[in-house]
């Protein structure tokens, strides 16, 4: 069931992966998805936040007979990453909430200041979710980005 939560990942970047046996291939093909440059780092370093956090989980599971839960393994790693990302780029201005909510919004380039914040609030408009200044979206969430 680890998949589950490799897969839950994937599905946010839009990424078709295949999981080879071995970990050693698993990082190779991991490291070759075609993932914008001004994205990469974030996607590098989801891999060692997912390995950590399904390793914590695995532990839990066999040494304090907890049980197995993909979906909150998933959501505790986003979090985790979401802080790391924050603490390794604070200049990016997402907070770790918003990361949570759209982590392909994170773009690392030599304008990081205004272009993570607005990747962020584009995709937020683009779906409803947030609408013009003082308005609000489909999804009932204030405005406030544009």
């Amino acid at each position: 069931m680890v998949w589950l939560v490799w897969q839950n990942w994937c599905l946010l970047w839009n990424v078709n992966l295949t999981f080879p046996a071995e970990f050693k291939a698993f990082v190779q093909v991991w490291l070759n998805q075609p993932i914008k440059l001004s994205q990469k780092h974030v996607w590098k370093m989801a891999l060692f936040v997912f390995v950590w956090s399904i390793w914590i989980s695995r532990n839990a599971v066999v040494f304090e007979n907890k049980n197995w839960e993909p979906k909150q393994v998933f959501d505790s790693a986003l979090l985790l990453l979401g802080h790391w990302c924050r603490s390794k780029w604070p200049e990016a201005c997402l907070s770790t909430l918003d990361f949570v909510r759209c982590p392909t919004a994170l773009v690392l380039d030599k304008g990081c200041k205004q272009s993570a914040l607005a990747n962020l609030c584009d995709l937020l408009f683009a779906h409803g979710w947030v609408g013009e200044e003082g308005n609000e979206g489909e999804k009932g969430v204030g405005g406030g980005c544009r």
